[in-house]
């Protein structure tokens, strides 16, 4: 499945030069395959077999909040071009790259100064980087909640402020259709 939603995303991607609201869903595809393929990878243990993975697999779940406001945002205001300022809003993905950081201190030789080993070998700072619970995820959720009542609020305003097209209107609807099923 994870695969097929890959395929899904690259063809999506690369066949849609003219609209660009396409190649948001595009993104958020690939994200959504990405990340089931980093879940089954970690429950099958094959991710816990061989830890090297995790330096080149980035886990790219907070980027699904973003993804989706973007997405509606081309929909609803057009292919504007909003700047540099629309990848602001996938900052928060550093959150979740503590394998790239870590690997990344390490290449760098960062992590051999011995004030930054110290620090590292807290067993208070092991815990929070690499043992997983519910609280770890909190961010995810609240990135996505949040981002899609933004999307939501700004389809229902685009409906009820004029008569869109019957295109444009049929669009809305699947996206307010696509953003309740994500918010369930």
């Amino acid at each position: 499945l994870a695969l097929q939603g890959l395929v899904l995303a690259i063809i999506l991607f690369y066949t849609s030069r003219k609209i660009k609201s396409n190649r948001w869903i595009a993104a958020f595809i690939f994200v959504i395959a990405e990340t089931t393929f980093l879940m089954e990878g970690m429950r099958s243990n094959v991710l816990i077999k061989q830890p090297q993975l995790l330096e080149w697999l980035p886990n790219l779940r907070m980027a699904i909040g973003p993804l989706i406001y973007l997405y509606t945002r081309s929909l609803v205001l057009g292919d504007e071009n909003t700047g540099r300022k629309k990848y602001l809003h996938f900052l928060p993905l550093l959150l979740d790259a503590q394998y790239q950081v870590i690997a990344l201190l390490y290449i760098t030789g960062i992590l051999a100064i011995p004030v930054v080993t110290d620090l590292y070998s807290q067993p208070w700072l092991q815990n929070l980087l690499f043992n997983k619970s519910i609280i770890s995820d909190l961010p995810t959720l609240i990135s996505m909640v949040v981002y899609i009542g933004l999307s939501y609020r700004m389809v229902s305003n685009s409906m009820g402020d004029t008569a869109p097209s019957s295109y444009k209107l049929a669009d809305l609807k699947w996206l307010k259709k696509l953003l309740r099923l994500v918010i369930v």
